[in-house]
């Protein structure tokens, strides 16, 4: 048994009638065009958002102005690092040992994973980390993530 293009059928494919078929394909047909045009809103709405940034504004009209590809790459190259640069914060005292007081800050339920990051100049994977190698430190009631997954 094989199916119209040439192919082996699959079991379900053995059952499905012509009809079945047209409908099947139209219907995944308008759920790909409904989520590419959800993507597009989303990128419009993003962009959006960026703009009000007056800087990334510039940056956005000087690409459009730029001529040639070199021009143009290198203002690319320049609006993705600021953007990551922005999202990323860089840690200070990265590599140095932690004291006791900073263990314990790193338990505290009160912060969060970056409001700890940020009082200690380290990164939030350095404070979960921390976490992780010293379940031992943690005040009673206190649950690691993989804790609360077993659960």
């Amino acid at each position: 048994m094989s199916s119209e293009d040439g192919r082996p059928a699959t079991r379900v494919e053995r059952f499905v009638t012509p009809e079945q078929r047209q409908r099947n394909a139209t219907a995944k047909r308008r759920w790909n065009e409904n989520n590419v045009e959800k993507c597009r809103k989303y990128r419009r709405e993003s962009q959006q958002r960026r703009m009000k940034d007056p800087a990334y504004a510039a940056k956005m009209r000087a690409l459009s102005r730029a001529r040639g590809q070199t021009a143009k790459g290198k203002l690319q190259k320049q609006v993705s690092n600021d953007r990551a640069a922005a999202q990323t914060t860089f840690a200070v005292s990265g590599g140095n040992r932690w004291t006791d007081e900073e263990i314990e800050l790193a338990f505290s339920l009160s912060l969060t994973d970056a409001e700890i990051a940020e009082t200690l100049g380290r990164s939030r994977y350095a404070v979960r980390n921390v976490r992780q190698r010293y379940p031992e430190r943690a005040p009673i009631g206190y649950k690691t993530k993989q804790q609360q997954r077993k659960v």
